[in-house]
């Protein structure tokens, strides 16, 4: 087996065509690897590689094999403890074009921008890119392509892979580093098709923050994550998506172990099959997430969730749907074992067929979440807040013409502990559909905003049970106030239900709920009496 490579390696630039490349300058195979810098150890910077294929695939194989040495993989030495490896790898460039690589058949070519291959290196992966045009196929097994790596515990930062056109027969990291951070790496992915997972950063005991995944009409058969981190965190991502397709679900930042923290997922014109979760974790907290899908479809089986968590918190997170369907469950937050309040969900122009939540938390409190719909559909119960301990403060506004089924329940607040301080607003909202919701509870606060004295047409119809015991309800009339119908149920529960009075012009308009779910005129006077 051949030496090293030499270890300092300033420049150079290297092109390679036909069916065996081999580039010194710079650029090794080793182990079933192309490389724009490996070093053992070396500094390796301001490196270029360029694979450029005619046509075909005889044209344009790079073999994974070296044709200088026996056997038909060559692979580097890796560092061992007590190496002195700490070097820097940046700034490198790797750019292949309509590249098909005969794979190794017991494993994964990888082509990489810039990696440190020593299992105990500390270099630096800064900066490194990899150019993928015109797709990139291995013949036996998968490609996997890396902006930056490492196997040790060094950093690999702000790395970049760009794949456009063609298809990719495996994942991408913008950057990997098991032991290290893996921080604002990047990928983007235009016009293309990946088989597999896309990373924008990836690390098994380090933080992976601050990446991002760019999208466009591209179909993606796996998962794609803004950020993965086994151990640490994985905060401050963002993935857009802007048409095309995945199969798997969408991930800002996933952290099992760590914090899911401030990740922004962005989806526009795009099939989903599996769903979004922009922060996730297991132990930690998924907070302050955001979610916007635009003319969306979120397929059979699909969810969307800004925060979800196992034992931590999920509050503060926003959650916005404008156009297209969600065939199931939208969370603004879920927490199974914290909290999960604060959260915001919104609703415009589109479908939900499954249940929705501004928060929702098994063990814990669900307080002050918000929840929006106008000229909606919606399949099955409206929960502004669930929570096992607490329920409290959380609101629900129903707006424009929204369509429900006789499944559709619509809660302000339930659980097992305190309900209390939860709010209706209904503004200028029309029903529509046929027999109307199900069953509406869990609110001390009505608002009926832009009705109209006289109007035929209830507000909402229920075909179960409508209970406001305790509650206070405001009026906002177009017009003069007079009597009006505002809910149309087979069963009411009206104990301790009372209407604020109404003021218009110099009056006050006096009102009361009678057992038909309208508002009564008791009287008027002036303000001033």
């Amino acid at each position: 087996m051949r030496k090293p490579f030499p270890h300092n390696v300033s420049s150079g630039t290297g092109k390679g065509r036909q069916t065996v490349i081999a580039l010194l300058a710079g650029a090794v195979f080793v182990g079933s690897a192309l490389a724009g810098n490996m070093t053992f150890p070396a500094d390796a910077s301001g490196n270029t590689v360029k694979v450029v294929a005619r046509s075909g695939f005889d044209d344009s194989q790079i073999t994974a094999g070296d044709p200088f040495a026996d056997g038909d993989i060559v692979y580097a030495p890796l560092s061992t403890p007590g190496d002195p490896n700490s070097v820097s790898l940046r700034g490198n460039v790797v750019t292949v074009r309509d590249g098909n690589i005969v794979s190794s058949p017991d494993g994964a070519t990888h082509v990489v921008g810039g990696g440190d291959w020593g299992l105990t290196g500390t270099a630096e992966v800064l900066g490194n890119t990899l150019n993928v045009a015109g797709g990139m196929h291995g013949k036996t097994g998968i490609v996997i392509l890396f902006g930056g790596m490492s196997r040790g515990i060094g950093p690999v930062v702000g790395n970049t892979v760009t794949v456009t056109g063609g298809d990719v027969s495996g994942m991408v990291y913008g950057g990997y580093s098991p032991r290290g951070i893996a921080g604002r790496n990047r990928v983007t992915a235009i016009s293309t098709t990946i088989s597999g997972i896309i990373y924008g950063s990836a690390t098994a005991k380090g933080n992976a923050d601050d990446s991002m995944v760019n999208v466009t009409d591209s179909n993606i058969r796996g998962t794609v994550y803004g950020s993965r981190s086994w151990i640490g965190n994985a905060s401050g991502n963002r993935v857009t998506m802007t048409g095309g397709g995945i199969n798997g679900t969408v991930f800002g930042g996933y952290a099992p172990r760590g914090n899911a923290d401030n990740n922004t997922v962005h989806v526009a014109d795009t099939r989903i099959n599996g769903g979004i979760s922009s922060g996730q974790s297991s132990r930690g907290s998924a907070s302050r997430n955001m979610i916007t899908a635009i003319n969306a479809t979120i397929g059979e089986g699909g969810f969307i969730s800004g925060g979800t968590s196992s034992e931590g918190s999920t509050n503060d997170n926003v959650v916005t749907v404008k156009g297209g369907a969600v065939n199931e469950t939208v969370f603004g937050g879920y927490s199974t074992g914290g909290n999960a309040n604060g959260n915001t969900v919104t609703v415009t122009d589109g479908a939900v067929n499954g249940t929705l939540f501004g928060g929702n938390s098994p063990r814990g409190s669900a307080n002050g979440n918000v929840l929006s719909l106008k000229n909606a559909a919606v399949g099955t119960t409206i929960t502004g807040g669930w929570g096992a301990t607490s329920a409290m403060g959380n609101v629900v506004t129903l707006s424009g013409q929204t369509l429900f089924t006789s499944k559709t329940d619509v809660l302000g607040g339930a659980g097992g502990g305190t309900v209390s301080g939860n709010a209706l607003t209904l503004d200028r909202f029309r029903q529509t559909g046929e027999g109307g919701v199900k069953d509406v509870h869990g609110f001390d606060k009505l608002s009926f905003i832009g009705i109209t004295a006289g109007q035929r047409a209830p507000v909402l119809t229920a075909t179960g049970t409508v209970d406001l015991a305790g509650s206070r309800t405001t009026l906002r009339f177009d017009g003069e106030p007079a009597n009006v119908r505002l809910i149309d149920a087979p069963k009411f529960i009206m104990t301790g239900a009372t209407i604020d009075d109404v003021i218009y012009g110099e009056n006050r308009y006096r009102f009361h709920w009678d057992t038909t779910g309208s508002a009564v005129l008791s009287g008027t006077s002036p303000i001033n009496q």
